[in-house]
């Protein structure tokens, strides 16, 4: 049987512990509470992320999430308190959770209007620079998403 995305980047996860520094498993009740104050309903491999690994760092890739129960303090892997900020500063779409910020300008995100077998869509999302999209896909999935990087930096 062939692994999913997520499942095999989960796996590798796992095994390179050299690399990866995860924050820890997240309970339902916080996540029920977090998806209360973003409006939005955390699906598919992004949640089972959040319940397995919190937030964390891959080969020094920073992937955002939960770091914490108090969500709403800043801090380098809080993925929720990043995007309530910027929804405040830049007005990002509400439908959008920042997951990875590379430094670039570019966010990468959940879009939670665009939900293909359970799962949202990952975008690559461009602050309003006055011309062209602001969105572009770049991802099916989170499990996909994940699984490039974990690839990618091993």
């Amino acid at each position: 049987m062939r692994l999913s995305s997520y499942e095999a980047a989960k796996e590798l996860i796992l095994t390179e512990e050299e690399i990866a520094s995860f924050v820890g498993p997240q309970p339902s009740n916080l996540l029920e509470q977090i998806e209360q104050i973003l409006e939005l309903e955390i699906i598919g491999s992004y949640r089972n992320f959040l319940e397995t690994f919190g937030a964390g760092i891959f080969a020094g890739v920073k992937i955002l999430g939960i770091s914490s129960d108090d969500f709403e303090s800043p801090s380098m892997l809080n993925g929720i308190n990043y995007t309530l900020t910027l929804r405040k500063e830049i007005g990002l779409p509400s439908n959008l959770l920042v997951i990875y910020n590379p430094g670039n300008g570019e966010l990468f995100c959940l879009d939670f209007n665009q939900i293909k077998a359970g799962e949202p869509e990952i975008v690559s999302y461009m602050p309003a620079i006055g011309m062209g999209l602001e969105y572009d896909a770049i991802a099916d999935n989170f499990g996909e998403f994940l699984y490039e990087i974990v690839c990618d930096d091993l």
